[in-house]
């Protein structure tokens, strides 16, 4: 397990460095290692996976690849074509958040101690890709706040249900982070928690906009302020609590 956790670490280096080009990376690894897929990279040893995640979120380090934070809002429009490796990467990374194997409390497929540590590397994994990799669009952000305001013919995109679990990986997130233990033993879980919340709600609300306050302006003054509220208590959703926000703060007062 040890040589493959170096090797592992090894490409995520190359592939940071862009050395080596991420889809081929992933392509030998699915010849070499076993294939790229939830159920199976659960049955490495705790400490090749830990590498392996770390490696998963590396798809956006090439200079083509990549796409900064500034750019965000126009991909999610102009349709940029992710490549099927980093979609890959991203589908496991989504599927192992929401794993019952990875249990916190040790009575899955591995120690606490591990789940803990494992589960820190998805998150901040997660948290490097930019909403376009991560498979949401514009629609279905749109889709899922249509439904959350009562638009009973409205109908969740599969960009929307992708949406909504992320939304509820963070949600997961903070509750972890709210454990005491959790925020001390692995200070880089509240960091990355809230780097993937600030994303979603950011682009949330970038994407709404005003055209949150415009929609069904011919409905009743009552309606509006009550599409109003459920459409800011959804965006609130995926705040951090204030705990894990003064936790974060105070382990390392420097963070904006």
């Amino acid at each position: 397990p040890s040589v493959v956790h170096y090797a592992l670490q090894s490409l995520h280096h190359l592939v940071v460095a862009e050395e080596l080009d991420f889809s081929l990376v992933m392509k030998v690894l699915k010849k070499k290692l076993c294939p790229i897929t939830a159920e199976d990279v659960l049955e490495l040893p705790d400490v090749s996976l830990e590498a392996l995640i770390v490696l998963l979120g590396d798809g956006e380090c090439s200079s083509e690849g990549s796409s900064s934070e500034e750019d965000d809002s126009d991909n999610l429009q102009d349709g940029i074509e992710v490549s099927p490796q980093v979609s890959e990467a991203v589908r496991v990374l989504v599927e192992l958040a929401e794993s019952k194997k990875l249990c916190m409390e040790g009575n899955g497929n591995y120690s606490a101690a591990a789940s803990s540590r494992i589960r820190q590397n998805i998150y901040d994994s997660l948290s490097r890709y930019s909403l376009q990799s991560l498979g949401v669009r514009e629609d279905g952000i749109r889709s899922v706040i249509a439904l959350a305001t009562g638009n009973a013919e409205s109908k969740v995109s599969e960009e929307g249900e992708r949406y909504q679990t992320l939304t509820n990986i963070v949600r997961n997130g903070i509750g972890i982070v709210g454990d005491s233990k959790v925020d001390e033993n692995y200070p880089r879980f509240s960091t990355a928690v809230v780097s993937l919340a600030n994303t979603l709600v950011a682009n949330e609300e970038e994407t709404l906009g005003s055209s949150l306050w415009q929609k069904g302006s011919k409905a009743s003054g009552s309606s509006k302020k009550t599409e109003r509220i459920q459409a800011t208590k959804s965006i609130l959703g995926a705040l951090p609590s204030s705990n894990a926000v003064r936790n974060l703060y105070n382990e390392n007062p420097s963070t904006p």
